[in-house]
């Protein structure tokens, strides 16, 4: 699914043919310097030398700095939100269990997520980001769906539920409150079994 999205994306402003495999090795990377790094001081020097490219050549896949760490960032959260909804899709089954441990694989991704966080919310990036970002709309439409599969209920049974786990991921990344997402999990999980047991019940 991942791979397919990153495809669709037409992220890539080409002056040259590229393969898919060089597009992804380089967002890949460009990714990883970012989250080592951080965004203040990264020039497009930097980042080719992070990715072990010339400047030259970064500049056949970006129109400028900007629309580089912009695509860079768009493409660590897809990467990231579809390894964490892989995560969900493999444990949601045992809700308990899925929600006990949530918190420990959200700490995995957590520069990661604090990267993309930084674009997203930057007076420079900020407004283009999020404008980029909105097919990820369209994924998680798709993630959705697929999880309402796996729990055999209506996908407007768990999306608020999803929209809130979400947000839920976001504040433990900026606040890295341990204690307080704790208390948001526990009462999501709640709020989420008690809308699954009513829904069947509603069903049968």
């Amino acid at each position: 699914m991942f791979r397919q999205e990153l495809f669709a994306w037409k992220v890539i402003k080409v002056k040259m043919q590229v393969s898919y495999d060089d597009m992804e090795e380089i967002l890949s990377k460009a990714f990883d310097y970012l989250v080592k790094n951080g965004i203040e001081n990264a020039t497009l020097r930097a980042i080719a030398q992070g990715v072990g490219y010339s400047p030259a050549h970064l500049y056949n896949f970006f129109l400028d700095k900007d629309d580089c760490i912009i695509e860079i960032a768009k493409y660590g959260l897809t990467k990231t939100a579809s390894m964490l909804f892989e995560f969900a899709f493999e444990g949601i089954t045992d809700l308990g269990k899925f929600f006990d441990n949530v918190l420990d694989v959200v700490e995995k991704y957590q520069p990661q997520l604090r990267t993309v966080y930084q674009v997203a919310t930057s007076p420079v990036y900020g407004e283009r980001m999020r404008k980029k970002a909105e097919d990820l709309q369209t994924s998680y439409a798709k993630y959705i769906q697929h999880l309402s599969e796996i729990l055999d209920c209506k996908p407007e049974i768990i999306t608020p539920s999803v929209f809130n786990f979400i947000s839920i991921v976001l504040d433990y990344v900026v606040w890295n409150d341990r204690y307080v997402s704790e208390i948001q999990i526990k009462d999501l999980y709640e709020t989420m079994t008690m809308k699954l047991e009513k829904a069947r019940m509603e069903t049968n």
